[in-house]
């Protein structure tokens, strides 16, 4: 499910307009507005939002944080799902950084980019070119 259909469907389930649902955000100190809020349900996303705005948006729609997470993966995929693997990969990163802060998160991204970065120079390394894999 996209984040708009999700923002839909709690909406309805919990017959809250979107300026109440921002004022349960804003009771439990995330600054979430109606314009704000209005947009992730009805425009795509251009981008995902910031994890604050994520965890403002778990508290307006009463639901857990990697719900937000995934209708935002979904969204940002253009699919109505996500891949089972991806789900997978993306829950592990939610167990992962739970209770981090944006540094500790910062920093942990790094080494998985320079853990990535290295097996894909590995890969290039020991996977032969299309000129050397054809008979001569």
């Amino acid at each position: 499910m996209k984040l708009g259909e999700l923002i839909s469907k709690r909406r309805a389930d919990l017959g809250l307009s979107l300026e109440k649902m921002c004022v349960r955000a804003r009771e439990q100190g995330y600054d979430l507005t109606r314009t704000t809020l209005s947009a992730f349900e009805t425009k795509p996303l251009a981008e995902s939002p910031k994890r604050r705005t994520m965890e403002a948006l778990a508290v307006a729609l009463d639901v857990p944080y990697g719900d937000v997470v995934m209708a935002v993966a979904s969204a940002m995929a253009g699919t109505d799902m996500v891949e089972a693997a991806e789900t997978q990969h993306v829950r592990a990163w939610l167990t992962l950084t739970e209770g981090m802060n944006d540094e500790q998160i910062e920093r942990m991204l790094r080494v998985v980019r320079s853990v990535a970065d290295a097996l894909d120079t590995g890969h290039q390394q020991s996977t032969p070119n299309s000129a050397e894999r054809s008979p001569r």
